[in-house]
């Protein structure tokens, strides 16, 4: 399956999803999504959209162990094959901890397909709300990488591919200078990452919202013009990817260092 590309697709229609939940409560396009939980809730249920059944092929966890999460990260070992089939697979307890922060991962996507009895992890995904600061998102980046980095007694990292979500909010002038903006800005803080060992970066910005023309109020006696619904909403995906991944990066996203 094509994974990288069918969740980071989940992950663009989960923003929509959740800019146009917060209009359903509100009605009002223009404000930001000031619930963060709200956008977790919206990615993991784009994802789950694309389930032929419950949890196939894939499982989705929220708030999950970051430690947890990092030891399913180690190769599988303890194979007993009985009867044809793999009955048991442990992994090991004893690795080299290469997550600095603790805490939970916003969602933690396993492969729950029927080539495994036990669901492999498939990517952690480190949500963000509105206009994150600089210090938060290098937070979540850093751990998605150290997920890539982690290693034990039965080998490397196993993961993949990791996300990074957030949106920004930008003044409605120019669709082109926003989104070149905010590609700027995410440059300039993976760039405080260092070199990366391990894997390569990747970054998706598109439109998730927006109302560039304001609308038209009927009052008592005239229609006016309302521009209190102006807005850009910007989205961004950043992709960790271990180097020589096989499946194809989609077009949408460009080299981020």
């Amino acid at each position: 399956m094509k994974h990288f590309q069918d969740i980071s697709d989940a992950l663009e229609k989960g923003m929509l999803r959740a800019c146009e939940t917060m209009y359903r409560f509100c009605g009002k396009t223009e404000i930001p999504l000031n619930a963060e939980y709200l956008l977790t809730i919206s990615l993991a249920s784009a994802i789950e959209d694309i389930n032929l059944q419950v949890t196939d092929p894939y499982e989705i966890r929220l708030e999950f162990s970051s430690k947890k999460f990092e030891r399913d990260c180690q190769p599988l070992i303890g194979k007993n094959s009985d009867f044809g089939v793999v009955m048991r697979k442990l992994r090991s307890k004893s690795i080299k901890h290469c997550v600095k922060r603790s805490g939970r991962v916003d969602i933690a996507v396993y492969d729950h397909s029927a080539e495994s009895i036990l669901p492999i992890p498939l990517c952690p995904i480190e949500v963000k709300g509105f206009n994150p600061s600089r210090k938060l998102a290098i937070q979540d980046l850093e751990r998605n990488l150290q997920f890539h980095e982690t290693q034990g007694p039965t080998g490397n990292s196993i993961l993949e591919f990791s996300f990074f979500s957030a949106i920004h909010s930008r003044s409605p002038t120019s669709f082109a200078t926003n989104l070149a903006d905010v590609l700027t800005l995410y440059k300039g803080w993976a760039a405080q990452l260092g070199t990366l060992q391990t894997v390569d970066a990747y970054i998706r910005v598109f439109t998730v919202t927006s109302d560039l023309n304001g609308r038209l109020l009927e009052e008592r006696y005239e229609t006016v013009w309302d521009g209190s619904s102006l807005h850009h909403f910007v989205g961004v995906i950043v992709a960790f990817v271990r180097k020589g991944f096989e499946q194809k990066i989609p077009v949408e996203f460009v080299r981020l260092i």
